[in-house]
């Protein structure tokens, strides 16, 4: 309000205080006051003199500042909507490296582990082999579960892919693929345990009285289908895991962005593939053409003729499907042949091999899913070597795929295209130091790197005792006869109960020793239903002349030892040693005998 109260004054008298000046060409009075103000004469007074260019760049300040001005009054909505800082993303390689192993899981669950389940719920519900009532329900409802989370397997691993894409195009963060990894790994531990666990269940239910349990197939980790994808899915974890930590711990967000993977899949410019994954996949090709075709297909043929000749027309239907998924296998192994050539020579881009082994995959499998008639599991049919080794040989040519991508010298980009987007929001600035923030996530990545490898360490050493715990259980149970002692011989003193429902063995294999803390004649052999210091007789043997879970030995004095007085308040304390004897017979018809030892037990006899 100042200004405008003193640029314009009626007479001279009223001008502050200053000097005149020369009147310019036009007449006019010209008057200089002390703050460096020039006063112009008008036709009413004098008023003060603004050049225009001054007056117009002030208007302008003066209307930014007044802009800036508002925007501080309207609140902290423009530190809202500043433009988001970069963020650590995860290579394509990777990401590349999910996408295969989501790829593997689905084709192993969906044609290996799920109709392996399927069909052994089939035959557990079929009245005509349903065993004991509670070994089935033990055993379907595992399967019944086991099946759930192969299903998960499944909705994770297409998950996982879809985020592996998503990484490519730098639309997720770095940690996605990694913790899509860790929930995959989770799922197929647990379904392995499961399956395993139902199996081990279904055993100890088993009744010996009803069956011969030693006669079904015993537990194994190691023929659990879902235990094997577990294991592919933990070794890429701790290379998925540990390239995302790196990517995170050397990020540094002033570091110029790298060129955009061009994926040029119909251009006439797309790279072509080199000598070596042609070779791998002609190998590979060639390998599975062979072996289908003279092994495969000749026994597929020869077990079609037979069940024609024996008037079994199911079976023979069967054999037929099995034939023309072989003939099938064989049709795409020669056009693996024919791609391999063609990449040898530079006439085809660099994604048609990976693509035409990904189509004889899943034909391998869907054989070994056929091939379930012989009573063969899954890793001894003949398609399941051939699929694996395609499976191994497919990941070679992607990976030689992938380095072909990112070392074609693709044309210059202008300006910014070709480069990824970065943007994102870095929730990870906790100093404002550069190089102590990157050292501060270099040792969370070491101690996550540390405790990875110690958990899998510790988790590794409980699934190995997990497993083998039914192995590490007492052969055998001891007990006292129950027999009248006596200062006499001739008395029954220990019982021996077979626990182990795995093994049998033969009557005549078995060797027994006894020593008795009031006895001075140390460990002494005892005689099969013969006279001696000690003898021993079996009990409740069954039929096929072998001992057998819930079979007993019976131990007792020989007819000329006292192991053990009759005196009131006496006991006495028996050690049994139970050996078992297996005779072998070399390429010199020599004759060697080894004895494994089935126990030590102690009990004292009243």
């Amino acid at each position: 309000m100042g200004r405008r109260q003193r640029d314009f004054v009626d007479s001279w008298e009223d001008l502050p205080e200053g000097e005149w000046l020369e009147n310019d060409e036009n007449g006019n009075h010209w008057y200089l006051d002390v703050e460096g103000n020039y006063w112009q004469s008008t036709d009413d007074g004098y008023r003060i003199w603004v050049d225009e260019e001054e007056d117009t760049s002030s208007s302008a300040t003066e209307s930014t500042y007044q802009y800036e001005s508002d925007e501080d009054e309207g609140g902290e909505d423009d530190v809202e909507e500043e433009e988001p800082g970069p963020s650590p993303r995860l290579g394509v390689g990777t990401a590349l490296l999910g996408i295969g192993l989501a790829l593997i899981v689905i084709a192993w669950t969906f044609f290996i582990t799920m109709p392996t389940a399927e069909l052994n719920i089939e035959l557990q519900s079929s009245e005509a082999t349903q065993w004991d009532g509670e070994m089935s329900k033990v055993f379907l409802d595992g399967l019944e579960l086991y099946q759930l989370l192969n299903t998960v397997t499944l909705v994770i691993s297409a998950v996982m892919i879809g985020l592996a894409v998503m990484t490519i195009t730098k639309k997720t963060p770095w940690w996605t693929v990694s913790a899509s990894n860790f929930a995959l790994l989770c799922v197929l531990f647990i379904a392995s345990l499961v399956a395993f666990s139902s199996e081990q269940k279904s055993v100890d239910a088993c009744d010996p009285l009803v069956y011969y349990c030693y006669g079904f197939e015993q537990p194994s980790i190691l023929l659990i289908d879902a235990f094997y994808p577990a294991l592919f899915s933990l070794a890429a974890f701790f290379y998925i895991f540990n390239t995302s930590l790196k990517t995170w711990a050397d990020f540094d967000p002033n570091q110029e962005p790298e060129p955009e993977l061009d994926i040029q899949i119909f251009s006439r410019d797309a790279p072509k593939l080199g000598a070596f994954p042609a070779l791998i996949g002609l190998v590979t090709g060639l390998a599975v053409l062979a072996f289908t075709q003279i092994v495969s297909v000749a026994e597929a043929v020869e077990n079609i003729d037979i069940a024609n000749d024996l008037g079994m027309v199911d079976m023979a239907e069967m054999f037929e499907t099995v034939l023309f998924y072989n003939q099938l296998a064989v049709g795409l192994s020669s056009f693996v042949v024919l791609v391999s050539l063609l990449s040898l020579i530079q006439k085809v881009p660099w994604w048609t091999l990976p693509a035409s082994c990904f189509l004889l995959i899943p034909c391998l499998f869907i054989i070994v899913n056929k091939s379930d008639y012989n009573g063969l599991t899954t890793f001894e049919q003949d398609a399941f070597f051939t699929g694996v080794g395609s499976l191994f040989a497919t990941m070679i040519i992607g990976v030689s795929a992938f380095r072909t991508l990112a070392n074609h010298e693709w044309e210059e980009l202008d300006g910014d295209e070709g480069y990824s987007d970065i943007g994102g929001t870095n929730s990870f600035d906790l100093y404002d130091d550069e190089e102590e923030l990157q050292e501060w996530r270099g040792k969370v990545r070491t101690a996550a790197m540390v405790l990875l490898v110690l958990v899998a360490g510790i988790g590794g050493f409980f699934l190995q005792q997990y497993v083998t715990s039914s192995a590490n259980e007492p052969t055998f149970n001891i007990r006292d006869a129950n027999g009248v002692l006596s200062d006499g011989s001739g008395d029954e003193l220990v019982v021996l109960d077979l626990m182990d429902k795995t093994r049998k063995f033969s009557e005549e294999t078995i060797e027994v020793k006894i020593e008795s803390d009031g006895n001075e004649f140390g460990e002494v052999v005892c005689r099969w239903k013969q006279a001696g210091k000690c003898t021993f007789e079996y009990l409740e043997i069954f039929d096929d002349r072998t001992l057998t879970a819930m079979e007993s030995i019976l131990i007792s004095e020989g007819g000329s030892v006292d192991w053990c007085s009759g005196a009131a308040d006496e006991t006495c304390k028996i050690t049994v040693g139970v050996y078992h004897s297996r005779s072998t017979e070399n390429e010199d018809m020599q004759v060697s005998v080894e004895v494994i030892e089935l126990g030590s037990y102690t009990i004292t006899v009243v």
